[in-house]
């Protein structure tokens, strides 16, 4: 794919930044100005190596680093149709942008649902700590009106 044809990296990293402030505080994300910026310019430098090369691994990772960042469905959704629209008008392959997003979300998703495992585990645990320290309490209080 010749580079003439792809959206100005800046210009895209400027358009992601605006998506992801629009969304920023959805789902409880609380991230730095700095960052957002940080994470616009790695998906811009992402699409525009996946251009180049094809490479659907780095943007498999990318969508895993924006979930372990913290970035919501809404978030997801906003930078998604933001690179949807950089395509209009440049001429190139309109399957492009649509191939980026799926690889994204693959790792986006795939990331997420270890997340919300790991996040259940760790829930589970707690109650079932809390659960044996209530029956060891009951047990003692039983012990206490017996004797």
């Amino acid at each position: 794919m010749q580079r003439s044809h792809l959206p100005d990296r800046e210009r895209l990293a400027s358009a992601l930044a605006d998506s992801l402030y629009k969304t920023i505080f959805s789902g409880g994300l609380r991230i730095t100005p700095r960052r957002v910026q940080q994470i616009a310019r790695q998906i811009a430098a992402t699409f525009s190596h996946f251009a180049a090369e094809g490479d659907e691994q780095k943007v498999q990772a990318q969508g895993r680093t924006l979930a372990a960042d913290g970035l919501g469905p809404p978030s997801i959704l906003a930078l998604s149709e933001t690179l949807c629209r950089s395509q209009n008008g440049t001429g190139s392959n309109p399957d492009l942008a649509t191939r980026f997003i799926v690889a994204m979300l693959g790792g986006y998703m795939t990331e997420r649902e270890k997340r919300i495992v790991r996040e259940q585990e760790r829930i589970r645990r707690a109650w079932q700590r809390t659960l044996e320290s209530r029956r060891g309490t009951a047990q003692n209080v039983g012990f206490i009106a017996d004797g």
